[in-house]
């Protein structure tokens, strides 16, 4: 688990599991921003028929903040190529930096 340190709290990604995917769909964002991502339901739920999507919840210490998920484009043959298909960062928790620092997470991650 990768992680970034927040004000003595650590931003971290976790896998999406059967013990913490309900955090993830608890998620909210306005009805703005739901012309752009979709919820975290439906992302994962649409993971399950692309096994090469990869979801990780985003989380403050031990609260979960928000989710992301990203992908090979293996459609296109280009396997090294990554979209960030996907990031989300809680309605409350907006505008605080916490979006930037999942990504750098995410970036590290995929660097791996």
């Amino acid at each position: 688990m990768t992680h970034i340190e927040v004000n003595s709290l650590q931003i971290s990604l976790r896998d999406i599991t059967k013990d913490n995917w309900v955090d993830m769909i608890d998620l909210e964002i306005t009805k703005e921003q739901e012309k752009y991502v979709a919820l975290p339901s439906e992302a994962i739920a649409a993971s399950k028929f692309n096994e090469h999507y990869v979801n990780r919840g985003i989380y403050l210490g031990d609260k979960p903040i928000g989710y992301i998920q990203y992908y090979p484009n293996f459609n296109e043959g280009k396997p090294n190529e990554i979209y960030i298909d996907q990031l989300i960062i809680d309605v409350s928790l907006q505008g605080q930096g916490y979006g930037s620092k999942a990504t750098a997470l995410v970036l590290e991650e995929i660097k791996k």
